[in-house]
């Protein structure tokens, strides 16, 4: 289980970014290096889909090492898309 808050970072920089105290979901959420912006609803967003992606692939692959079948595999690399905002988890 994770205590305190989640761990967010740019997808691009691998920082984390500047967030208010207090923030609100229609707050602004800033890179301090590339200066990319969004709302904390979106940030969260995709940091959740980010999370939830190497659940996924993590699960599969210790499924395929008791070797059992699968049926959808998940990429091993990051989504197709890019992410502008990624979760904190180990991506390795």
């Amino acid at each position: 289980m994770l205590k305190g808050s989640p761990v967010v970072l740019c997808g691009r920089c691998i920082v984390r970014p500047e967030v208010p105290a207090k923030p609100k979901p229609s707050d602004r959420v800033e890179c301090p290096v590339c200066g990319a912006t969004d709302s904390v609803e979106s940030v969260l967003a995709q940091a959740r889909h980010h999370a939830t992606h190497l659940a996924k692939r993590d699960l599969e692959e210790r499924r395929i090492r008791r070797g059992s079948r699968l049926r959808n595999i998940t990429p091993t690399r990051a989504p197709v898309k890019d992410l502008r905002w990624i979760s904190g988890l180990s991506a390795e």
